[in-house]
């Protein structure tokens, strides 16, 4: 046997294995290295489209002394944490090299207040209960009240009788282009659902059945009357038809 041969053989061998190990090695160094580096510290957190999502929660979770690297920070669980707050609805973060986070915020939207012993809470479209707030009238929307008091916990829906229904109710209104501007709609077990709007007009819708003939109804109304100006009542809630009560000039 050529033992030459054979040690040749068995060094070609090790020398892909020792590089490879060598790569490695450096590998770790670099990633230790840069992990380390203050140079990549994040100094900077640019926020977009925060207009009612909290300071607090925001300045705590976003604070660059806490983020760390930009190299091992995970902006998957970032864009996570942002999002378990009720009033973010989907946050977006991108790393902006070599020290600054982009964290874009897209918030959910309060569609009314909910009227409780405590000031008000503002629910979204699908009920959820976004926040507790003094006053309601910088987010434009109608309050809502009900006969019976309404358990409420934030970023819960909110999940008492009649108050969902009455909220998708609420938003069809709102999307029918209809010239109501609510500024209150009443719940009530026994009456059923009741809109106020600005300049006197007042709408029993009554109970939540039929709501598309009642919105075909309220539609034809708007069209003969070229507008509702001039009424102060519409009755829904009667099951021979709408009653139309008129302003007295």
């Amino acid at each position: 046997m050529d033992r030459g041969s054979t040690g040749g053989s068995e060094r070609s061998k090790i020398r892909p294995f020792v590089a490879i190990v060598l790569a490695l090695i450096l590998a770790v160094l670099a990633v230790w290295a840069v992990s380390l580096s203050p140079y990549f510290r994040i100094n900077e957190v640019v926020v977009k489209g925060d207009y009612f999502s909290s300071q607090e929660y925001l300045n705590e979770l976003l604070d660059p002394n806490r983020l760390g690297n930009i190299f091992l920070l995970s902006t998957s669980q970032l864009r996570r944490d942002l999002e378990r707050h009720p009033w973010i609805e989907r946050a977006e973060v991108d790393r902006v090299f070599p020290r600054t986070l982009e964290v874009r915020i897209f918030e959910t939207y309060p569609v009314a207040a909910l009227t409780t012993g405590e000031g008000y809470v503002l629910l979204n479209s699908e009920g959820l209960a976004i926040a507790r707030t003094p006053s309601f009238s910088k987010y434009g929307v109608p309050a809502l009240t009900c006969s019976a008091p309404v358990p409420v916990t934030i970023g819960e829906p909110v999940e008492a009788e009649g108050v969902p229904e009455t909220i998708e109710l609420l938003c069809r209104l709102q999307l029918a282009g209809l010239p109501l501007e609510i500024s209150e709609v009443n719940y009530s077990s026994s009456e059923g659902v009741t809109f106020y709007c600005t300049g006197g007009l007042k709408v029993v819708w009554g109970s939540l059945q039929n709501q598309e003939e009642k919105l075909q109804l309220l539609q034809v109304i708007s069209a003969e009357e070229d507008g509702l100006t001039g009424i102060s009542l519409i009755n829904l809630r009667s099951g021979d038809g709408p009653i139309v009560k008129y302003r007295l000039n």
